[in-house]
């Protein structure tokens, strides 16, 4: 028997050249469940301006693959107590139901606690459907351009585009690849670091338009390189993270700067 779950989630006010236009109030279906979208101006989940609370959008888009294509609602970073990434809509306070305190569950089974919600200073559930209506878009390249250098600070990685089994990034202040399970989901299990002189707070990975790799610390200092520096003759160059575990930067010509020699 079809279940129906009624989700109210917010419509953004959507301005465009000055102008202020409405999105207007429509249903649409999910995953067995069905959905409706209302206008509102009341504080959400991913905003409260009375507490000054706003969560960053991630870098997402509605799923392309599902029904519930009209909405021009962002998809904001929502995070669990083990610093867990999901995307999903903004959610009425209203209707969002809170977490156990003590062991950071939900009652049910088909929502996730989140704790940097604006909802209130204590966690809520975040339903799994709302986090299934986005489609995170998942990095496994980053390119670089004249000019234009390419960052990866605390917890941002990119990963193996299959299964996301490997994610190429900063954490705990050390460059590496490590195991993950999944967008969002890095372990602390390395297959391969960086020989950094040291970790210290702050630092992050830059991808330069000169053909070098560096990890800087907060006051720029490097703290490791490939020691590739070129120039920028052979512009565009790519960071791959590969589904073999392996990290390569090419060049313009998808020839093999350097690479992590990692495998799972």
């Amino acid at each position: 028997m079809r279940s129906v779950t009624v989700l109210f989630f917010i419509i953004f006010l959507s301005s465009i050249k000055g102008q202020t236009t409405q999105l207007p109030n429509y249903s649409c279906s999910e995953n067995n469940a069905s959905i409706q979208f209302t206008l509102s101006s009341s504080s959400h989940s991913a905003w409260n301006p009375t507490s000054s609370c706003s969560l960053q959008q991630c870098n997402t888009s509605l799923n392309g693959n599902n029904n519930c294509l009209s909405s021009s609602t962002p998809c904001f970073d929502y995070r669990t107590i083990n610093n867990i990434s999901y995307c999903a809509p903004g959610i009425l306070c209203s209707i969002s139901e809170t977490c156990n305190n003590i062991t950071q569950t939900c009652l049910s089974n088909n929502s996730v606690c989140v704790i940097n919600s604006c909802c209130s200073s204590q966690a809520v559930c975040l339903p799994f459907l709302a986090t299934q209506m986005c489609n995170t878009a998942i990095l496994s390249t980053i390119c670089v351009s004249a000019g234009k250098d390419a960052i990866l600070n605390a917890s941002q990685f990119i990963y193996s585009p299959t299964q996301q089994l490997y994610a190429a990034g900063m954490l705990n202040n050390q460059f590496g690849v490590y195991q993950a399970y999944g967008y969002g989901n890095v372990t602390s299990t390395s297959i391969w670091t960086a020989n950094q002189s040291s970790t210290p707070t702050g630092a992050s990975f830059v991808a330069q338009d000169d053909g070098n790799l560096v990890v800087y610390t907060a006051g720029e200092s490097p703290i490791w390189a490939i020691g590739a520096d070129n120039g920028g003759a052979s512009v565009p160059y790519c960071l791959k993270m590969l589904d073999s575990g392996n990290l390569i930067w090419v060049n313009n010509a998808n020839a093999i700067i350097w690479q992590s020699n990692s495998s799972g």
